[in-house]
C-alpha cells in the first residue's frame, strides 16, 4: 500500500478553492512523473483534459470507447459538441 502503481481520484477540484486546483493538478502530474498510473473522474473538463494523456467521456451513460486525447487530449473531436457543449 506504501507504494501504489495506480491511484484513483474522484473530482479533486471539487471543493477546492480556484486558488489551488492548479497545486493540485501539479501534484497529479508528480504522481504520474514518477511512474505511477492516475485515473481521474474530474467534471472540469478544462482542467482534466490539459493534464490528461487520454481521455474517456461519458455521455449520457453511454461510455464512448474511442474516448478522446493523445497528446492534448482537449484537441479530440468528441471535446466540442460532447464535453464542453454546443457553443464551443
Amino acid at each position: 500500500m506504501s507504494d501504489p502503481h495506480l491511484m484513483l481520484f474522484g473530482e479533486p477540484s471539487l471543493g477546492v478553492s480556484p486558488a489551488i486546483v492548479g497545486q493540485t493538478l501539479d501534484v497529479l502530474r508528480q504522481l504520474v512523473d514518477e511512474g505511477r498510473a492516475v485515473a481521474m473522474q474530474e467534471q472540469n473538463v478544462g482542467h482534466a483534459l490539459r493534464e490528461a494523456d487520454r481521455g474517456l467521456h461519458d455521455a449520457l451513460g453511454a461510455g464512448d470507447p474511442r474516448g478522446v486525447g493523445g497528446g492534448d487530449a482537449r484537441s479530440g473531436p468528441l471535446v466540442g459538441p460532447v464535453l464542453m457543449g454546443p457553443a464551443f
